[in-house]
């Protein structure tokens, strides 16, 4: 069930590669994108649009998508074209948007980011890992940060299609 929390949609659509094999991955730092471009109307150039969600611990919530031309398109290339930063351990998500604000080892035990997948109008938690995730047409991908241990933590607000 949705929560109303305010929606911000910015930032600038960084064409980009996967992360490739390294332990650790990264995205463009905040500076290499300008923070005032909405990022689905570019997505809506292409064939197919992808959402992402990220609700930060505080409840700020941002939405940003990406455009691709094939059937599927993979988590990390969402993650990369939307230009959000991001930062990755293996498979273990360490930080979105600056959050946390210092990077250890990525096990943290206070709090972490949990993956969600939105499609047919509702979110799951995917089985496959972030790594093996494939989204298509109109499905989020959707990244909830909570404290820990979290029994059953709650999914981000939904995307709000154009």
């Amino acid at each position: 069930m949705p929560r109303s929390l305010p929606l911000i949609a910015v930032v600038a659509l960084v064409l980009a590669v996967g992360c490739g094999g390294g332990t650790v991955s990264a995205s463009p730092s905040p500076q290499s994108a300008p923070a005032s471009v909405n990022t689905c109307a570019k997505a809506h150039q292409s064939k197919h649009i992808a959402y992402l969600v990220v609700e930060h611990l505080s409840g700020r919530a941002i939405e940003r998508c990406a455009g691709y031309d094939g059937d599927t398109v993979a988590a990390d290339m969402v993650m990369q074209a939307t230009g959000i930063q991001f930062q990755t351990a293996g498979s273990t998500m360490c930080q979105i948007d600056h959050e946390p604000q210092q990077v250890g080892d990525c096990s943290t035990e206070q709090a972490r980011w949990t993956l969600w997948l939105y499609s047919a109008g509702a979110w799951t938690m995917p089985v496959s890992g972030y790594g093996q995730l494939q989204l298509r047409d109109h499905e989020a991908l959707g990244w909830r940060y909570v404290t820990s241990p979290a029994p059953s933590p709650s999914p981000p607000i939904a995307p709000q299609p154009l």
